[in-house]
């Protein structure tokens, strides 16, 4: 008996729904003052009957794209993009929950990246700091409209010197190199020269 229950408590974990999960995904570091993009996908959603999901952006983003990865989906986002839903575009009772405007046609959201957007990372960023990129307030419905916990999964950007140009953790000749070939490559641009006197005298001491 004692064994029977234990496989039935297993089985029961192996076969657990997953989380719906709104997932925040882009590099894994960044210099201080770097822009860099990021992507907002729905994972797990296979399952969940979700028609419907909203979020707040992060202050500061600008929206740089919106993909849409079923024709029958839509994005819809607020002024100065405070809040992002998807839904169905064919017109159907509006769910209170969400803004005006936002209809749903009944169907499920399928595992889709959803946007793209930039995200300056702060020049003032020590080195060595971990920044989470979040979205907040995530709310989902289901096609009978009722509420589904959705989780949002951060993107996590290790801050990295300015001068560890190529992103390894250290500051080297390799470095050095790479700021000596992007200077007389593109015109002898000063910030590119500067940049190499500063390698210069770091790796000098």
């Amino acid at each position: 008996m004692k064994l029977f229950l234990l496989l039935l408590a297993t089985g029961c974990v192996l076969f657990a729904q997953p989380q719906p999960q709104i997932v925040i995904t882009g590099p894994n570091s960044a210099h201080p003052g770097d822009t860099i993009t990021l992507n907002l996908s729905l994972m797990n959603m296979a399952g969940s009957n979700i028609t419907a999901a909203q979020w707040t952006m992060p202050v500061g983003v600008t929206l740089s794209g919106q993909q849409p990865a079923l024709t029958n989906q839509s994005v819809f986002c607020g002024a100065g993009i405070a809040y992002c839903a998807i839904a169905g575009a064919v017109p159907a009772p509006v769910n209170a929950a969400f803004p005006a405007g936002v209809v749903f046609n009944g169907l499920a959201l399928a595992d889709s990246t959803i946007q793209t957007f930039n995200f300056q990372v702060p020049a003032n960023a020590p080195n060595g700091s971990q920044i989470n990129v979040a979205v907040s307030s995530p709310f989902a419905v289901d096609v009978g409209g009722a509420s589904v916990n959705i989780t949002v999964v951060p993107a996590s950007i290790a801050v990295i010197d300015t001068l560890d140009l190529n992103g390894d953790g250290v500051v080297n000749l390799t470095d050095a190199q790479i700021a000596l070939t992007r200077w007389s490559q593109f015109g002898g641009q000063p910030s590119d020269f500067l940049t190499l006197i500063r390698l210069m005298l770091r790796l000098k001491k």
